[in-house]
């Protein structure tokens, strides 16, 4: 039985890119810590300056 390579990539690529930004995400929140530490952190870190 032939075996389609393109498909195995295609599956394997279906699960381990939403699990590796799940499993980023998590490691990420768990270090800051839930939830007001991790508000005080998204805050602190904004690109844009929200007061002007």
């Amino acid at each position: 039985m032939e075996a389609n390579i393109l498909a195995f990539i295609a599956t394997a690529l279906f699960i381990l890119v939403p699990t590796d930004f799940l499993l980023i995400t998590y490691v990420k929140t768990a270090s800051v810590g839930w939830p007001d530490q991790l508000i005080s952190y998204m805050t602190s870190n904004l690109l844009v300056d929200v007061e002007r």
